[in-house]
Protein backbone atom coordinates (compact mmCIF):
# COMPACT_ATOMS: atom_id res chain seq x y z
CA UNK A 1 0.00 0.00 0.00
CA UNK A 2 1.64 3.31 -1.00
CA UNK A 3 1.79 6.53 -0.11
CA UNK A 4 0.56 7.89 3.20
CA UNK A 5 -2.26 6.49 4.81
CA UNK A 6 -4.93 7.58 7.77
CA UNK A 7 -2.75 7.40 11.19
CA UNK A 8 -5.76 5.68 12.66
CA UNK A 9 -5.90 2.51 10.52
CA UNK A 10 -1.85 2.68 10.52
CA UNK A 11 -2.36 2.26 14.36
CA UNK A 12 -4.65 -0.61 14.35
CA UNK A 13 -2.74 -2.81 11.95
CA UNK A 14 0.38 -1.76 14.44
CA UNK A 15 -0.91 -2.33 17.61
CA UNK A 16 -3.75 -4.46 17.36
CA UNK A 17 -6.34 -3.32 19.44
CA UNK A 18 -8.38 0.40 18.63
CA UNK A 19 -6.10 3.48 19.61
CA UNK A 20 -8.83 3.89 22.38
CA UNK A 21 -7.98 0.88 24.31
CA UNK A 22 -4.51 1.04 23.83
CA UNK A 23 -4.45 4.40 25.27
CA UNK A 24 -6.38 3.52 28.27
CA UNK A 25 -4.66 0.37 28.54
CA UNK A 26 -1.68 2.83 29.33
CA UNK A 27 -3.48 5.15 31.60
CA UNK A 28 -4.29 2.41 33.54
CA UNK A 29 -0.83 1.07 33.63
CA UNK A 30 0.58 4.69 34.57
CA UNK A 31 -1.49 5.40 37.25
CA UNK A 32 -0.90 1.94 38.95
CA UNK A 33 2.56 2.21 38.22
CA UNK A 34 3.18 6.19 39.47
CA UNK A 35 0.75 5.16 42.88
CA UNK A 36 3.55 1.95 43.41
CA UNK A 37 6.49 4.32 43.20
CA UNK A 38 5.22 6.97 45.23
CA UNK A 39 4.52 4.40 47.99
CA UNK A 40 8.40 2.65 47.85
CA UNK A 41 9.14 6.13 47.85
CA UNK A 42 7.78 7.16 50.92
CA UNK A 43 8.84 3.86 52.32
CA UNK A 44 12.76 5.16 52.04
CA UNK A 45 11.86 8.00 53.34
CA UNK A 46 12.25 8.39 57.61
CA UNK A 47 10.28 11.00 57.57
CA UNK A 48 7.42 11.50 55.55
CA UNK A 49 6.47 15.35 57.53
CA UNK A 50 9.88 16.57 57.31
CA UNK A 51 8.64 19.33 55.13
CA UNK A 52 10.97 18.53 52.09
CA UNK A 53 9.91 18.21 48.40
CA UNK A 54 10.76 16.27 45.22
CA UNK A 55 12.94 17.72 42.47
CA UNK A 56 9.92 18.72 39.71
CA UNK A 57 12.82 17.44 36.85
CA UNK A 58 13.36 14.48 38.83
CA UNK A 59 10.12 13.58 39.50
CA UNK A 60 8.82 14.11 36.23
CA UNK A 61 10.96 11.89 34.49
CA UNK A 62 11.05 8.85 37.26
CA UNK A 63 7.38 8.92 37.01
CA UNK A 64 6.98 9.32 33.43
CA UNK A 65 9.49 6.71 32.77
CA UNK A 66 9.48 4.46 36.09
CA UNK A 67 5.64 4.28 36.03
CA UNK A 68 5.73 1.47 33.40
CA UNK A 69 8.32 -0.35 34.88
CA UNK A 70 7.14 -0.50 37.92
CA UNK A 71 5.78 -4.36 37.88
CA UNK A 72 9.21 -5.49 38.06
CA UNK A 73 10.23 -5.15 41.05
CA UNK A 74 13.88 -4.24 41.13
CA UNK A 75 13.02 -1.27 38.20
CA UNK A 76 10.45 -0.07 41.35
CA UNK A 77 13.25 -0.25 43.64
CA UNK A 78 15.69 2.26 42.17
CA UNK A 79 12.87 4.51 40.84
CA UNK A 80 11.02 4.92 43.80
CA UNK A 81 14.54 5.61 45.56
CA UNK A 82 15.89 8.17 42.99
CA UNK A 83 12.53 9.88 43.54
CA UNK A 84 12.86 9.93 47.29
CA UNK A 85 16.83 11.03 47.20
CA UNK A 86 15.81 13.98 45.15
CA UNK A 87 13.57 15.57 48.21
CA UNK A 88 15.24 19.10 49.33
CA UNK A 89 13.84 21.94 51.13
CA UNK A 90 13.13 23.96 48.26
CA UNK A 91 12.90 20.77 45.67
CA UNK A 92 15.60 22.57 43.49
CA UNK A 93 18.47 20.54 43.39
CA UNK A 94 18.03 18.93 40.00
CA UNK A 95 22.09 16.49 40.58
CA UNK A 96 20.20 12.77 40.44
CA UNK A 97 19.00 13.67 36.92
CA UNK A 98 22.32 11.51 35.26
CA UNK A 99 21.31 8.67 37.72
CA UNK A 100 17.73 8.64 36.52
CA UNK A 101 18.91 8.86 32.66
CA UNK A 102 20.98 5.74 33.29
CA UNK A 103 18.50 4.02 35.22
CA UNK A 104 16.39 4.26 32.74
CA UNK A 105 18.93 2.83 30.27
CA UNK A 106 19.05 -0.52 31.81
CA UNK A 107 17.29 -3.41 31.56
CA UNK A 108 15.68 -4.96 34.53
CA UNK A 109 18.49 -7.84 34.84
CA UNK A 110 21.16 -5.26 34.64
CA UNK A 111 19.58 -3.69 37.82
CA UNK A 112 19.25 -6.67 39.13
CA UNK A 113 23.26 -7.44 38.91
CA UNK A 114 23.92 -3.77 40.08
CA UNK A 115 22.20 -4.17 43.00
CA UNK A 116 23.36 -7.91 44.30
CA UNK A 117 27.12 -6.93 43.63
CA UNK A 118 26.35 -3.45 45.59
CA UNK A 119 24.13 -4.58 48.43
CA UNK A 120 26.15 -8.24 48.65
CA UNK A 121 29.44 -5.67 48.85
CA UNK A 122 27.98 -3.86 51.64
CA UNK A 123 26.51 -6.96 53.79
CA UNK A 124 30.40 -8.32 53.02
CA UNK A 125 31.91 -4.98 54.45
CA UNK A 126 29.67 -4.72 57.47
CA UNK A 127 30.61 -8.28 58.78
CA UNK A 128 34.22 -6.92 59.06
CA UNK A 129 36.17 -7.36 62.60
CA UNK A 130 37.25 -4.55 62.85
CA UNK A 131 35.76 -2.68 60.12
CA UNK A 132 37.96 -1.44 57.74
CA UNK A 133 39.13 2.36 57.04
CA UNK A 134 36.39 3.26 53.89
CA UNK A 135 39.85 4.27 51.83
CA UNK A 136 41.22 0.95 53.35
CA UNK A 137 37.65 -0.84 51.91
CA UNK A 138 37.81 -3.82 49.80
CA UNK A 139 35.67 -3.16 46.44
CA UNK A 140 35.65 -6.85 44.80
CA UNK A 141 33.01 -8.76 45.40
CA UNK A 142 32.12 -12.48 44.25
CA UNK A 143 28.87 -13.36 44.48
CA UNK A 144 26.89 -16.26 43.85
CA UNK A 145 24.66 -15.69 40.38
CA UNK A 146 20.92 -16.91 40.99
CA UNK A 147 19.88 -18.89 37.93
CA UNK A 148 20.34 -22.19 36.35
CA UNK A 149 24.15 -23.32 36.72
CA UNK A 150 25.25 -21.90 33.19
CA UNK A 151 23.55 -18.52 33.19
CA UNK A 152 26.19 -16.24 34.65
CA UNK A 153 27.99 -16.45 31.60
CA UNK A 154 25.47 -15.73 29.41
CA UNK A 155 25.26 -12.23 30.87
CA UNK A 156 28.40 -11.20 29.86
CA UNK A 157 26.52 -8.42 27.95
CA UNK A 158 24.60 -7.17 30.86
CA UNK A 159 27.92 -6.55 32.68
CA UNK A 160 29.47 -4.80 29.66
CA UNK A 161 26.70 -2.09 29.69
CA UNK A 162 27.52 -2.41 33.44
CA UNK A 163 31.04 -1.09 32.59
CA UNK A 164 30.11 1.20 29.58
CA UNK A 165 28.06 3.28 32.19
CA UNK A 166 31.08 3.41 34.69
CA UNK A 167 28.94 1.40 37.27
CA UNK A 168 31.32 -1.10 37.91
CA UNK A 169 35.28 -1.36 36.71
CA UNK A 170 35.57 -5.02 35.65
CA UNK A 171 33.91 -7.86 35.59
CA UNK A 172 33.92 -11.78 34.85
CA UNK A 173 31.90 -14.94 35.65
CA UNK A 174 33.17 -18.42 36.35
CA UNK A 175 31.35 -21.73 37.09
CA UNK A 176 33.36 -23.72 39.85
CA UNK A 177 31.94 -26.87 40.58
CA UNK A 178 32.77 -28.40 44.76
CA UNK A 179 32.27 -32.03 46.05
CA UNK A 180 31.38 -32.44 49.52
CA UNK A 181 33.48 -34.48 51.49
CA UNK A 182 30.88 -35.75 53.74
CA UNK A 183 28.60 -37.50 51.00
CA UNK A 184 30.42 -36.56 47.38
CA UNK A 185 27.69 -34.83 46.17
CA UNK A 186 28.91 -32.55 43.70
CA UNK A 187 27.46 -29.21 42.06
CA UNK A 188 27.92 -26.19 40.48
CA UNK A 189 28.17 -22.52 41.60
CA UNK A 190 28.14 -19.90 38.94
CA UNK A 191 29.13 -16.50 40.31
CA UNK A 192 30.22 -13.29 39.46
CA UNK A 193 33.08 -11.03 39.76
CA UNK A 194 32.99 -7.28 39.81
CA UNK A 195 35.07 -4.26 41.09
CA UNK A 196 33.17 -1.65 42.24
CA UNK A 197 33.49 2.24 41.11
CA UNK A 198 32.53 5.17 42.76
CA UNK A 199 29.27 5.96 40.40
CA UNK A 200 28.26 2.61 41.22
CA UNK A 201 28.37 3.45 44.57
CA UNK A 202 26.40 6.70 44.14
CA UNK A 203 23.47 4.90 42.01
CA UNK A 204 23.27 2.23 44.87
CA UNK A 205 23.00 4.51 47.74
CA UNK A 206 20.72 6.57 45.92
CA UNK A 207 18.40 3.35 45.82
CA UNK A 208 18.19 3.72 49.38
CA UNK A 209 17.60 7.57 49.66
CA UNK A 210 21.09 7.26 51.91
CA UNK A 211 23.06 9.17 48.57
CA UNK A 212 24.68 11.47 51.28
CA UNK A 213 26.89 8.56 52.43
CA UNK A 214 27.83 7.05 49.69
CA UNK A 215 31.20 6.56 49.89
CA UNK A 216 30.64 5.26 53.69
CA UNK A 217 29.45 1.72 52.17
CA UNK A 218 30.35 -1.01 54.56
CA UNK A 219 29.95 1.50 57.52
CA UNK A 220 26.89 2.36 59.90
CA UNK A 221 25.90 4.71 57.55
CA UNK A 222 24.86 1.86 55.32
CA UNK A 223 24.02 -0.80 57.88
CA UNK A 224 20.21 -0.14 57.47
CA UNK A 225 20.10 -0.89 53.65
CA UNK A 226 17.38 -3.76 53.81
CA UNK A 227 16.86 -6.35 51.02
CA UNK A 228 15.05 -5.00 48.72
CA UNK A 229 11.49 -6.69 49.29
CA UNK A 230 10.43 -9.20 46.91
CA UNK A 231 14.17 -9.58 45.15
CA UNK A 232 15.60 -12.74 46.32
CA UNK A 233 19.62 -12.19 47.25
CA UNK A 234 22.50 -14.57 46.50
CA UNK A 235 22.67 -16.59 49.98
CA UNK A 236 26.49 -16.89 48.83
CA UNK A 237 29.13 -14.08 48.79
CA UNK A 238 32.78 -13.05 49.48
CA UNK A 239 35.89 -10.94 48.78
CA UNK A 240 37.33 -13.80 47.03
CA UNK A 241 36.22 -17.45 45.32
CA UNK A 242 37.30 -19.34 48.32
CA UNK A 243 35.31 -17.52 51.09
CA UNK A 244 32.23 -17.37 48.30
CA UNK A 245 31.97 -21.01 48.13
CA UNK A 246 32.33 -21.54 51.64
CA UNK A 247 29.29 -19.17 52.02
CA UNK A 248 27.13 -21.39 49.70
CA UNK A 249 28.41 -24.72 51.12
CA UNK A 250 27.66 -24.66 54.99
CA UNK A 251 27.90 -28.41 55.52
CA UNK A 252 31.89 -28.89 56.01
CA UNK A 253 34.26 -29.66 54.26
CA UNK A 254 34.64 -29.66 50.18
CA UNK A 255 37.02 -29.90 47.59
CA UNK A 256 36.86 -28.23 44.67
CA UNK A 257 37.27 -30.11 41.39
CA UNK A 258 36.89 -27.21 38.86
CA UNK A 259 37.79 -24.35 38.48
Amino acid sequence: MGGLVPFEWAAKKVLGPTLDEVGEDFRRLYITGREKLIRIAQRKIPDIEDGNVANLRVAADVLANGAMAADNEVCAEYFGGLLAASRTKDGKDDSLTPLVDVVKSLSSEQLRIHYWAYHTLNKALLALRPRPKVAEAPRRIFFQYLGPPDSASGHLGDLSVLRQRGLIESARTGLPVIRSKSDGREWAVPYVEVEATSFGMMLYAAAFNNLMWWQAIGTIRTEHHEDFPGIPLPKGYGFDLPSLLESVHEDGPFDLIRH
